[in-house]
Parts: C-alpha cells; structure tokens; sequence
C-alpha cells in the first residue's frame, strides 16, 4: 500500500465541502515510514498551504492511503461534473 501526505484545511463552504491538498511525492510504503519523514516536512508543508490558501487555517496534515486518496479525488471530480 502507498501512502501520501493530505492536508484538510480548517474553512468549510455553505455545501460542507473543504480543501484539501494531496501530495503525490513524497509518497511511502508504509505509514510510519510517511508520519516520521510526514513529520520533518510540516514546517514546509504549512508554508506551501499559507501561499496556496491564504488567509485559511489548517486543520490537519496527515498520512493517507492511497485507497483513501482516490476516493476523495473520485469524489471531487462527482462534485465538478
């Protein structure tokens, strides 16, 4: 199983729907392998969501697996269709 970084951030539309934001590399084989690099990364990962979501707050950057990653992405793509 792989796994990526995903972060929700904290803002929540009328709809209920938030942002998120998976990065596709690094990506882990196993999740403690991605929360103890994960982990290292978060200064920088925070920075890189102040520039994309400004004036947002974060939520939570977590490891996630890849079923799970799809599946957000399939329903995000139901949602713009």
């Amino acid at each position: 199983m792989k796994w990526m970084i995903v972060a929700v951030m904290a803002f929540t539309y009328p709809n209920g729907a938030k942002d998120y934001h998976v990065w596709p590399e690094p990506n882990f084989d196993s999740m403690e392998e991605c929360m103890i690099i994960g982990k290292a990364l978060v200064p920088n990962l925070r920075y890189k969501l102040r520039e994309m979501y400004p004036g947002k707050e974060v939520e939570m950057i977590s490891c996630v697996d890849l079923d799970v990653v799809n599946d957000l992405l399939a329903k995000d793509q139901l949602k713009e269709n």
